[in-house]
């Protein structure tokens, strides 16, 4: 948007006929509100497209978080994807683990008094 308002400020400052300068700053204004609709319409799913690679039975994405790190999107089942890749799912449950990961309250299993805990991944943070 900000370089279509640039083509149409730097069209008027052209050595050209007034129609020929309201032709142009016109189709430039004309392509912004096309930009306006289509972009949101046609770039809505580009993400969820990408990470199941056009997959027709994909599930969709309903939380999308983007930083500097990286992308962390959740689907509908609550599973977790950090950049496109299977990183569990939203689960507290102390006895059913549907990720499959050893929870950390096992901690008192390997060590009677645990002081530091290096935790890697889980971007679910569960």
């Amino acid at each position: 948007m900000a370089s279509l308002a640039c083509v149409v400020v730097l069209t008027g400052t052209l050595p050209l006929p007034r129609s020929e300068k309201l032709l142009r700053a016109s189709l430039a204004v004309g392509l912004a509100l096309l930009a306006l609709v289509a972009i949101p319409r046609w770039s809505a799913g580009v993400l969820a497209d990408l990470q199941w690679k056009g997959a027709p039975n994909a599930l969709s994405l309903v939380d999308i978080v983007e930083n500097r790190s990286g992308i962390i999107s959740v689907a509908a089942d609550g599973t977790v994807f950090g950049n496109g890749m299977y990183d569990g799912r939203f689960n507290t449950d102390l006895k059913h683990d549907s990720n499959g990961i050893v929870r950390p309250y096992a901690l008192g299993l390997f060590h009677p008094a645990p002081r530091d805990v290096l935790m890697i991944g889980l971007s679910s943070g569960s």
